[in-house]
């Protein structure tokens, strides 16, 4: 379940409605993708989690801006 809501923060926090091709980004998951100990971004989705407004909106909350 945790990896299923990781999967729509990713859409929340990257501000996209669009799917990677491997890792929490993925359309979908197989059995093995949720019971696998890999579950990672892929670049460019890590990318755009960083680039995305509720990081922007934290780094201006933290004071690092």
């Amino acid at each position: 379940m945790g990896r299923v809501v990781a999967h729509e923060l990713y859409h929340i926090f990257a501000n996209t409605q669009k799917h990677g091709s491997v890792g929490v980004a993925k359309e979908s998951y197989t059995v093995q993708d949720l019971m696998s100990g890999d579950f990672l971004f892929d670049g460019q989705e890590y990318r755009a989690l960083g680039a995305g407004k509720a990081h922007l909106a934290l780094r201006i909350a933290g004071g690092s801006m």
